[in-house]
């Protein structure tokens, strides 16, 4: 009987199968790390583009920082913080993110103590998925 040598057409399938079943949770490992650190990259956006208008909100006097709520509509970039103010905003680019800014004034024995500053934004979930995610920062600007 001639003998030949390699691999017969079972075996190569049930090499194959093995392979596959080992393979499939390595796959799908990746996958969801992908996706974690897409969220991390988008929450990084999200904490330096909140950062981003506190520290210029803080960076103007007191007295010269407005009341009110600033929708994304008024926050561009160039365009002056209120509408008796002198100071600009400087924005970056943030694909993607819609913001909001609540300034209130919180007063105690009818003397204004400090303002609070509340930037809220939203963005998508996550890549081709539904719904938004939020994320908020509350500051308070003392007198």
């Amino acid at each position: 009987m001639n003998r030949r040598n390699g691999f017969t057409l079972v075996e190569i399938l049930a090499a194959f199968f093995l392979l596959l079943l080992f393979l499939t949770p390595v796959l799908f490992l990746l996958q969801s790390s992908t996706r974690g650190i897409t969220l991390t990259t988008d929450d990084i956006a999200a904490h330096c583009a909140a950062n981003e208008l506190v520290e210029q909100l803080l960076s103007i006097p007191y007295d010269e920082v407005p009341t009110g709520v600033f929708t994304d509509a008024r926050i561009i970039d160039q365009q002056l913080i209120g509408s008796d103010s002198s100071w600009p905003f400087r924005i970056s680019v943030a694909e993607k993110i819609s913001r909001q800014i609540e300034i209130c004034e919180i007063s105690k024995d009818d003397r204004p103590r400090c303002k609070k500053i509340k930037v809220s934004l939203s963005m998508p979930a996550l890549p081709g998925g539904s719904g938004f995610r939020n994320y908020s920062m509350i500051v308070l600007y003392a007198k």
